[in-house]
């Protein structure tokens, strides 16, 4: 997983690839998505795909990578 947000923390687009979905829960091949780390809140935004968003709740990190949290499942 490559943590992009690491390399330009001012990022507000960019393409990725979902790697593994669980409902709700997101792994992407890379994100710019800041988790939430020692007190501090995640990133929040969203994911579009083909013109439909999904909302970021929180993004947490995990062993398998960085787990997006949306607003429903379908991504």
């Amino acid at each position: 997983m490559n943590a992009i947000y690491l390399e330009n923390s001012y990022l507000k687009d960019f393409d990725a690839t979902v790697i593994k979905a669980s409902g709700e829960r997101i792994v992407l091949d890379k994100t710019g998505f800041y988790p939430v780390s020692g007190g501090q809140p995640s990133d929040l935004g969203s994911i579009v795909r083909d013109d439909e968003e999904f909302k970021v709740l929180q993004v947490e990190p995990a062993q398998d990578g960085i787990v997006h949290i949306l607003d429903r499942a379908g991504l």
